[in-house]
């Protein structure tokens, strides 16, 4: 038998289907499988894996396609994904462990928890709870272009309290990964042990999650539009990110990390987190502009009539989203290694067949996405942005648009096109892969936001 016959056969045994004699009503396998294949057919995601649970245990967990593409390794639910900025739920998980040890208070000033950093203005007056809730007044996105890898985490931080505030702690939500990976490293410092052996201690190890970690080992292949393959890598800011998003994880052990959320940290009736740490995460923080609330790394929305805790997350070609409903009933992960707003929609709608209720498969993509075809689209979108504190200057290249970003630091990037949204690439490593989405304002201007918060506006086609 072949390596890729053995890997095929090893899949469809770890790739279990398993219903539930609960009372809750389980979606059948069959429903799951259709849908989630549809997805994966409208939106040409070479890889996928899911899982759902419920009280009862494991309702559904398969993995579909291929993990890469260039030697047929099939995805199968082990397959690992960098998360994304998922990993921010499990960050507030063991910052309010530790609050819970009476370590640190979330509402002191951040910069009693670490004075050796540079603070700026009002930024040491911020509190790890508005850290943890997007109400920081921090800007999003800093030059970590000298970043050591030993160092990057403290590196990070250090330009972070430093950087121009956008706003005054306990203002305004403004979605800040640079928030979370200040708070990282806080708690690093209050933990007097690096931010992986803390979250390894706090988190990884009572869960036993064997397939979860900061390592690469065993990374699905992530491929961008057009199907070129491209493995992903460790951003250049080495552990910068980390506690943001780099997270690697697989649909088995992620969506056992959500039932003990979603059971109130226990795992089969053993106590792995205090209920007062749960509730501390889960309680809402703050309001988002869309109206929606947001905890300490979840989202408050609703689906199919029901309150649902959910997060998404992508990095340059691969993401996940991980979803479970308020009451506990169902939980839902999500891995591909094609990033996009399809991954969030895949869990939507896993989530709507939990719920007895049937969802809606998307639209295929346009078979045509040549960049050619969209030029006129391109130029229309060239100009001058005001982008936070500096301007960016767009102008036609040929896969897209060119960018050059002056302010507080400088760089440059490019835009191309991923069905309905934008990828931007570029050497600055917190920018790169972010995937936005593109409005247009009463006037006609464009304008581009990232999880729903506006990051730059034209201001003329010059």
């Amino acid at each position: 038998m072949s390596l890729l016959a053995k890997s095929v056969a090893r899949a469809a045994v770890i790739a279990t289907v398993v219903l539930t004699s609960a009372s809750l009503a389980a979606p059948t396998p069959q429903a799951v499988d259709a849908f989630v294949r549809g997805q994966m057919r409208a939106n040409a995601v070479p890889g996928m894996a899911v899982a759902i649970t419920s009280r009862a245990g494991t309702v559904y967990t398969q993995g579909y396609g291929l993990a890469n593409v260039a030697t047929g390794e099939p995805f199968t639910p082990f397959t690992r994904t960098v998360l994304g900025s998922v990993t921010k739920s499990v960050t507030a998980i063991l910052a309010a462990s530790l609050a819970a040890e009476g370590r640190l208070s979330l509402d002191a000033p951040i910069s009693s928890l670490a004075p050796n950093l540079p603070w700026r203005a009002s930024n040491g007056a911020a509190t790890l709870f508005q850290l943890l809730s997007h109400t920081s007044g921090l800007p999003d996105g800093v030059d970590l272009s000298q970043a050591s890898d030993g160092m990057a985490l403290e590196n990070y931080a250090r330009v972070v309290a430093a950087s121009t505030p956008i706003g005054p702690p306990g203002g305004a939500w403004v979605y800040s990964s640079s928030g979370y990976s200040l708070a990282g490293y806080l708690l690093q410092e209050v933990g007097n042990a690096p931010f992986r052996s803390l979250i390894d201690t706090y988190v990884l190890k009572p869960l036993s999650l064997k397939h979860t970690g900061f390592s690469r080992e065993g990374l699905a292949e992530g491929c961008l539009p057009g199907g070129r393959g491209l493995r992903e890598h460790a951003p250049a800011s080495g552990a910068g990110n980390d506690p943001s998003g780099m997270l690697t994880s697989s649909v088995v052990d992620f969506s056992r990390y959500l039932r003990v959320l979603a059971d109130g940290g226990r795992l089969r009736g053993r106590e792995v987190w205090r209920s007062s740490v749960v509730r501390e995460v889960l309680t809402a923080a703050a309001t988002e502009p869309d109206g929606l609330a947001y905890t300490l790394g979840w989202e408050e929305t609703r689906v199919g009539g029901q309150a649902v805790f959910l997060h998404a997350g992508d990095v340059l070609s691969q993401g996940s989203c991980a979803a479970f409903t308020a009451d506990g009933d169902f939980t839902v992960v999500v891995t591909a290694n094609r990033a996009g707003k399809f991954i969030e929609r895949t869990a939507r709608g896993l989530l709507t067949l939990a719920l007895g209720l049937e969802p809606t498969v998307d639209s295929p993509l346009p078979p045509d996405l040549a960049p050619v075809a969209r030029l006129p689209l391109w130029s229309s979108l060239a100009g001058l942005y005001q982008a936070g504190d500096g301007q960016a200057r767009l102008s036609v290249g040929p896969a897209g648009l060119h960018g050059r970003y002056s302010g507080p630091v400088s760089f440059d990037f490019d835009i191309t096109q991923d069905g309905a949204q934008y990828v931007v690439r570029s050497a600055f490593s917190p920018l790169d892969g972010a995937m936005l989405d593109l409005n247009f304002l009463p006037d006609g201007r464009p304008q581009f936001s990232y999880h729903g918060v506006a990051v730059a506006t034209q201001l003329s086609q010059r």
